[in-house]
């Protein structure tokens, strides 16, 4: 138990601490390596991951009303599958000047060392362990977890620089095979994607076993000077929770390593209040910087009283998301805007995946496979003074259905720089989003991987479907904005109400501005 000492102090002196009643914990400055299998577990859910059920927390706040926990500059490393920091059920927490890392995150980077006649062949230039077995790559860590090969990604050129992802493209096929050719060299049979010679690849699998920062049931959380380098999934992941703060964030990669998250920045899922995200800098994720949305749920029964509703994304199941006295619409699926708006009288969860909701109103015109929406749980969004670079796909994802603001941020995102998106049918993340300003932002050679992730430097994807009379997006204001050296349209708007474009400066003009199905367009280039 030697190498587990620093990290069973760390969790003793926090449980004293609370034991104590005392309200802040000033840590050594020190780096503090956390195992899995000294760690507390509790059963959590993670949204848009692939964590359910008892999960291995690094340090764990709960229960709690009032504490800071100041990491005085220390480094938190996890050594294996785990969420490094949770805050559970508490508020008015503080937590500052930490930094977080994981060891062990099943990611490979690779560079191409040759091509073959039916394909290419990569070395490793990081510590991911890997086997082949029948003909296929696996991903390992020290405990156990085993994870199947899931997609390769090119991120850079040798010689370039790799924070800068090229006009690229990825392969999540799987009608090939791979060869184990010794020393950390790995052939593959057939691939349909071969880059050339001296490109650096993401090799990746498919699940997130855990976030760096993990919330639920919180309220009023302020989260300052917090630096991410590497992590199991997101750096930050707070779900039903309220009132939250992340100021100076840093997601970065450490050293030459050419990624930071597993996947986004920031994530919140049905939070309420006031989300605020400023004067951060995010890098090199392999996702998103800021998505921002709720929970699409399919009706699966209909009876007098109530309805069987199942959560749909495998990601997302397990939330308790719907409280007595919230507010829900019914929709449908491929319109996506309210038929009828309904208030929870009774909310019983059955299990994972399946709620039963009961109402005071009629549920006449509902019927099985229609889309319900919680609506209360939907957040003011004031994402301002960051810098968003240098990562895979998109900037930020809005999907809020309240006062959403977007302001003094430089964007250099391979896709769109921002992006409203919702759907019933795949991801299932919901909100139609009211009221938007956007102003005082400079987008800079944005969308410069043109085939993919977004038609525009900023876009609303259309519905399925457009009933001609409602529309899916209020307001969305884009004012005063700085566009340079861009590479791809820079407005690709559909079904919002009012879409405003004015007094922007714009150094060049690839395509004209585009509205489908909108109400109304006040746009001063057209």
């Amino acid at each position: 138990m030697k190498q587990h000492d620093k990290a069973l102090s760390l969790s003793l002196l926090l449980h004293q601490c609370l034991k104590e009643g005392k309200k802040s914990l000033t840590l050594k400055k020190d780096v503090y390596t956390l195992f899995p299998d000294c760690a507390p577990s509790r059963p959590i859910s993670l949204s848009n991951h692939d964590a359910y059920g008892f999960t291995s927390i690094g340090i764990c706040l709960e229960d709690l009303d009032g504490f800071v926990l100041d990491g005085n500059g220390s480094t938190i490393l996890a050594d294996g599958v785990m969420v490094s920091l949770a805050i559970l059920r508490s508020a008015n927490i503080t937590v500052k000047n930490l930094t977080f890392e994981a060891r062990n995150t099943m990611r490979g980077e690779a560079v191409v060392i040759a091509h073959h006649e039916d394909g290419f062949s990569v070395r490793y230039t990081n510590t991911v362990d890997y086997i082949v077995k029948n003909d296929w790559l696996y991903y390992r860590d020290p405990y156990g977890h085993e994870d199947r090969h899931h997609y390769y990604m090119i991120i850079a050129r040798e010689g370039e620089d790799a924070r800068y992802l090229p006009e690229t493209a990825e392969c999540f096929r799987t009608e090939y095979t791979f060869e184990d050719t010794g020393d950390r060299t790995v052939r593959l049979h057939n691939p349909p994607l071969v880059p050339e010679v001296g490109t650096l690849l993401i090799m990746a699998p498919g699940l997130r076993h855990g976030c760096t920062v993990f919330l639920e049931n919180a309220k009023s959380i302020h989260l300052e000077n917090i630096t991410v380098h590497s992590s199991y999934g997101m750096g930050l992941l707070a779900q039903l929770s309220e009132d939250i703060t992340v100021d100076g964030m840093t997601i970065r990669p450490k050293g030459d390593a050419l990624y930071s998250t597993s996947n986004d920045a920031t994530h919140f899922v049905n939070c309420r209040g006031t989300v605020t995200v400023k004067n951060s800098f995010f890098e090199g994720m392999l996702d998103d910087a800021l998505n921002i949305h709720g929970l699409y749920a399919r009706i699966e029964q209909v009876d007098e009283k109530g309805l069987l509703v199942r959560d749909m994304h495998p990601g997302a199941k397990g939330q308790s998301i719907y409280r007595k006295g919230c507010h829900v619409a019914v929709m449908d699926k491929r319109i996506l805007c309210h038929d009828q708006i309904l208030t929870v009288e009774d909310a019983i969860p059955l299990n994972a995946d399946m709620t039963y909701l009961t109402f005071a109103e009629s549920l006449y015109g509902i019927v099985p496979d229609m889309t319900l929406e919680d609506l209360d749980s939907s957040p003011k969004v004031y994402f301002e003074g960051n810098t968003v670079q240098y990562n895979r796909a998109r900037g930020i994802l809005l999907a809020g259905r309240k006062k959403t603001v977007i302001r003094k941020n430089h964007f250099k995102t391979p896709g769109a720089s921002i992006l409203f998106e919702s759907n019933g049918d795949y991801w299932y993340e919901s909100g139609g989003t009211t009221d938007v300003l956007i102003e005082d932002n400079h987008f800079e050679h944005c969308g410069y991987c043109v085939k993919t992730w977004g038609k525009a430097v900023i876009a609303a994807s259309p519905r399925k479907e457009f009933d001609g009379k409602r529309y899916f997006h209020g307001t969305i204001a884009i004012r005063n904005n700085r566009f340079t050296q861009n590479v791809r349209a820079l407005v690709r708007l559909a079904n919002v109400t009012h879409a405003i474009f004015e007094n922007n400066e714009i150094e060049n003009t690839v395509a004209p501005n585009a509205y489908t199905d909108c109400l109304k367009v006040s746009d001063d280039t057209l």
